[in-house]
């Protein structure tokens, strides 16, 4: 394995400024940090949003897993990436697939950022870092969101704008303000 490089030299190669990999307290961040200060291969604390994959020639292989991981993403320990990049609609097999690629060939730290078909009308967020731990191993911690796709977003606020639309003329015809007085005199004044 190579050397760690310093916190300048990631920062060039990732394209970031190095005030953000030092002020930025991201979980990927956090995690790349322990990772260059780390004595022991793999990096403690990231058990509940990381996975072990062993890749040894390119068979990319999950070791470990956290549950709220394979629970999300349908991956389970044992699963071949390359052969099986998990199933639909989630597909986030086939990204770990290509970052453990380039963490092999590199021999350093990959981030990676993944846009992924959620569940029902979701888009799944994901955003981490593949981490060098062994010849053959790499560490991925990674975290994630759900949010609506922009097509459910859009009827979403089409159905808000009904509804308020709706709401505001229901009350209106309930309490109507009488036509020609200014709002002022329809004010109580005690």
């Amino acid at each position: 394995m190579t050397s760690r490089p310093n916190i300048e030299m990631l920062a060039t190669r990732f394209d970031l400024p190095e005030s953000v990999l030092r002020a930025e307290q991201r979980m990927a961040e956090r995690a790349l940090r322990r990772w260059m200060l780390a004595e022991e291969s793999e990096i403690k604390g990231f058990d509940d949003n990381g996975l072990i994959i062993v890749d040894p020639a390119g068979r990319v292989e999950i070791d470990r897993i956290a549950e709220k991981i394979a629970h999300a993403f349908r991956l389970r320990v044992g699963q071949l990436l390359a052969l099986d990049p998990g199933p639909s609609p989630h597909g986030l097999g086939s990204e770990l697939c290509a970052v453990c690629d380039l963490v092999m060939l590199g021999g350093r730290p990959v981030p990676f950022e993944a846009s992924l078909t959620g569940s029902g009308l979701g888009q799944i967020l994901a955003r981490g870092i593949a981490l060098p731990i062994a010849q053959d191993r790499v560490q991925i911690v990674m975290s994630w969101r759900e949010v609506l796709s922009r097509s459910a977003a859009s009827r979403l606020r089409q159905e808000l704008a009904q509804a308020l639309e709706s709401r505001v003329r229901t009350a209106a015809a309930h309490d109507p303000l009488p036509v020609g007085r200014p709002l002022s005199q329809h004010r109580d004044t005690k």
